[in-house]
C-alpha cells in the first residue's frame, strides 16, 4: 500500500482527511502532523509516498517545509491543501516540484482525482528506478558489442562486400531470416519528468525495452548506429502485427522513459544487398521529419502514439504539449501546411498503405483497422 501522511494544524480539517476511503486507492495514512517541524521530525520513520500539506501553518510553514524536503533530497509526493487562493502562493510552490495545489474547502472527488493522478506518476517513477537499477547491473556482452560495431561500419557505408561477408562468418549473423528494418530516431522533446540517463545505460535501457516490447518476435535484431538512432532488424508476417509493434514500442518509450520516438518501417527482401540502401532512405526521411520545431515534432509524435484512438482530439494533443488548440493549429499549419484533422488523416492513410503490403488482408480489414473510408482505400489501391 501507499503511505499517507496528513499535515495541518486544524485538528478538524486532520480528522476529516483522515476519514476519507483511502483504501479505496490502495493508501493507508501512516501518521499526521501540526507543523511543519513535526513533518520533518516524522518524514525518517513514516517513510510517506505521498503527503497532504497545509500552506499555512505555525513554527514552520508548507512552502518552507518543503524547501527544507529538497535540500535534505526528501522524496514524496506533495499536494498542496490551502485556503489562501492567492496565485503567489500556487506559484511558488509549484517552482519546487509539488504535484498539485487544492482549495479548501475540498471537494472530496477531485481530491480523489488528483491523488489518483500523483499515484500514477508514483507507478511511473518506481517502474523507472526498477528499469535503471536492473540495467546497471547488467555486464555488456562483448559478443554484442562486436555485433553492434559490425552492423555500425556497415551501414555508414565502411565495409566492402568482402568484409561483411566474412564478419557475417565470424559473428554467425544471417540477415536473410529478417524481413522487416525499422529505423527509431529519439526526438530532441524533453518532458518534465524525462529520465535524466544518457550515452551507453541510456541506449542499453532502450534495447532492452525493444527486447521486452518485441519479445514474441522470435528473430529480431536492435542496433544503435549513430547518436539517439536504432536499427530494428526483425521476421514479421503479418503487416498489422508490426503496426501494432510499432505503436507498442512507442508508447513503451514515453511511459519508461519519457521520449518521443519516429518509427521508420521498411520492408526488404535481399538482406545482404537492400540494408545499407533502405536504411540511408530511412534515415534521411527521419532527418527531414526531424527539421521541424519541438512542438510540430511532439505533436506529430503524440498522433502516432494515439492515432488508433478514435476519439482523439487535437484538445488533447495541445493539452499534451501545453499549448492552446490555437497556437497548435497554426504552427501545424505553417509548418505541415495542414490542419489537425489532415495531419491524422495522413498518418492513418500512411499506416492503410503500409497494411495493404499484406496480401491477406481484404480491403475491409485495412478500412476497420486503420479507420479509412472503403473509398479511400480502394482509390490507394487502384493507385497500386
Amino acid at each position: 500500500m501507499y503511505r499517507m501522511l496528513i499535515a495541518d494544524d486544524e485538528p478538524k480539517i486532520r480528522r476529516g482527511l483522515k476519514k476519507l476511503k483511502w483504501q479505496d486507492l490502495d493508501i493507508e495514512v501512516v501518521g499526521e502532523a501540526a507543523n511543519g517541524m513535526e513533518v520533518l521530525e516524522k518524514l525518517d520513520s513514516l517513510e510517506p509516498d505521498i503527503m497532504l500539506l497545509d500552506i499555512n501553518m505555525p513554527m514552520m510553514s508548507g512552502l518552507e517545509l518543503i524547501k527544507e524536503m529538497k535540500k535534505r533530497e526528501k522524496e514524496c509526493l506533495v499536494i498542496i491543501i490551502s485556503g489562501y487562493d492567492e496565485f503567489e502562493y500556487a506559484r511558488e510552490a509549484l517552482k519546487h516540484n509539488v504535484f498539485d495545489y487544492i482549495l479548501k474547502p475540498v471537494d472530496r472527488k477531485k481530491l480523489f482525482e488528483t491523488v489518483g493522478k500523483g499515484l500514477q506518476k508514483l507507478d511511473k517513477a518506481q517502474k523507472q528506478e526498477k528499469l535503471m537499477e536492473w540495467a546497471n547491473t547488467q555486464v555488456e556482452d562483448q559478443q554484442e558489442i562486436m555485433v553492434n560495431n559490425f552492423f555500425k561500419k556497415w551501414l555508414a557505408g565502411g565495409l566492402n562486400d568482402y568484409q561483411i561477408h566474412q564478419n557475417m562468418d565470424v559473428l554467425n549473423l544471417n540477415l536473410d531470416e529478417y524481413n522487416h528494418m525499422l529505423l527509431m530516431r529519439i526526438l530532441p522533446i524533453k518532458e518534465m519528468d524525462a529520465v535524466t540517463i544518457k550515452g551507453n545505460l541510456l541506449e542499453f535501457c532502450i534495447t532492452n525495452i525493444i527486447d521486452e516490447t518485441l519479445q514474441a518476435v522470435e528473430k529480431k535484431r536492435c542496433v544503435s548506429t549513430e547518436e539517439n538512432t536504432f536499427v530494428i532488424f526483425l521476421h514479421v508476417d503479418e503487416m498489422d502485427s508490426l503496426l501494432d509493434m510499432m505503436q507498442d514500442i512507442r508508447k513503451n518509450m514515453k511511459a519508461y522513459l519519457s521520449i518521443h520516438v519516429l518509427i521508420e518501417d521498411n520492408p526488404c527482401e535481399d538482406a545482404s544487398v537492400s540494408f545499407v540502401n533502405l536504411y540511408n532512405r530511412g534515415l534521411e526521411k527521419i532527418r527531414k521529419d526531424s527539421e521541424h520545431s519541438p512542438l510540430v515534432q511532439l505533436a506529430r509524435a503524440y498522433v502516432m502514439e494515439h492515432y488508433s484512438d478514435m476519439d482523439l482530439s487535437i484538445e488533447d494533443v495541445a493539452k499534451h504539449a501545453r499549448v492552446s488548440t490555437s497556437y497548435l493549429s497554426k504552427a501545424l499549419r505553417k509548418e505541415l501546411d495542414c490542419s489537425y484533422t489532415e495531419l491524422v488523416q495522413r498518418i492513418r492513410i500512411e499506416n492503410a498503405v503500409r497494411l495493404m503490403q499484406d496480401p491477406m488482408l481484404r480491403i475491409y480489414d485495412i478500412s476497420e483497422k486503420s479507420d479509412i473510408r472503403l473509398s479511400i482505400i480502394s482509390a490507394l489501391l487502384s493507385r497500386r
